[in-house]
């Protein structure tokens, strides 16, 4: 049977963590009006009653349309949220509601008798979310790939960090980087990557609410943990002039940077160098490396000669 009804828009309660489509489970369970509805069979139950089985009190749903289950006893008809349903030989009755976006109650009324005020049998809180949560990056580890357009590339160590937020607060219910569930403290979190191999990898992480709306966020990465190498090709002395032109490159898959005596030199996207630079008599340069991944080479001395 369907039915229509609008409920209420209203701020989603914190801590409805119940997920969509898990049923109520072990005992009673007390509204936050007061509201209790039992899971006991229809046979140790005493006189008429009517009560709602699914969904759940205070659980979330990222869906407009439910099918309202619950069970009566010396009812034949009753009323949820002023529809009128019938109750099967079994006692059972289901009711496939369609909802407004926002909180607001499912409730189940008797029949009307002349003259009186109609008599809740049950009631019971549920929202409907449709929208997904936030999650966003606040930085990424390591360094642009040198080459290779949202690619980072990393050392052994790295993790990201950002921020989750949901339309309702309290309504965030997990948060996974490639299925391993991660903390979130005060909306922010701090996710070590499980990357055990240097290479190409591609992490994922899932935010879940607790209506089941999901967010899907993937960063590739490259792995890298072995230090860049300085290779000099030439050291040729400037005719007539104090400079020496130096060529040479950066053997890494990632180079990032030279420095030569402190100072940072140009170098290309391969890694390749050309600097003249003024060597003091009997002296030496010293020339360090580093890669994408933060990874330092041991240091190379040219000598004047």
């Amino acid at each position: 049977m369907r039915a229509s009804s609008s409920l209420r828009t209203l701020s989603l309660l914190a801590g409805w963590l119940l997920v969509s489509g898990c049923p109520s489970s072990g005992g009673p369970e007390t509204g936050a009006d007061g509201t209790t509805s039992s899971t006991e069979s229809s046979a140790e139950r005493q006189g008429p009653f009517a009560e709602i089985d699914w969904p759940a009190d205070k659980s979330a749903h990222n869906t407009v349309r439910l099918d309202v289950r619950g069970r009566a006893q010396e009812y034949d008809v009753v009323f949820v949220n002023s529809d009128r349903v019938e109750v099967a030989e079994d006692g059972t009755w289901v009711v496939d509601l369609e909802l407004s976006e926002g909180e607001g109650e499912i409730r189940v009324v008797a029949p009307p008798v002349e003259g009186q005020e109609p008599t809740v049998l049950d009631s019971i809180q549920v929202a409907v979310d449709l929208r997904a949560p936030l999650l966003q990056l606040s930085e990424l580890p390591g360094n642009p790939h040198p080459t290779q357009q949202h690619v980072q590339v990393v050392g052994a160590e790295a993790e990201l960090v950002g921020f989750v937020q949901d339309e309702w607060p309290g309504t965030i219910a997990e948060l996974t980087l490639d299925g391993v569930a991660q903390t979130i403290e005060d909306g922010d979190f701090r996710a070590p990557l499980q990357l055990t191999e240097d290479g190409p990898h591609q992490a994922e992480l899932v935010l879940r609410d607790a209506a089941g709306n999901k967010t899907r966020l993937k960063v590739a990465f490259v792995r890298d943990t072995v230090a860049p190498q300085v290779r000099i090709d030439e050291n040729l002395a400037q005719a007539g002039r104090d400079e020496r032109m130096i060529r040479g490159e950066i053997v890494d898959a990632n180079p990032l940077a030279l420095w030569v005596d402190g100072q940072k030199v140009q170098i290309d996207r391969g890694g390749g160098f050309e600097v003249e630079l003024a060597i003091p008599g009997g002296g030496s340069l010293q020339f360090v490396a580093e890669d994408a991944a933060g990874n330092v080479s041991d240091d190379v001395f040219v000598e004047a000669h």
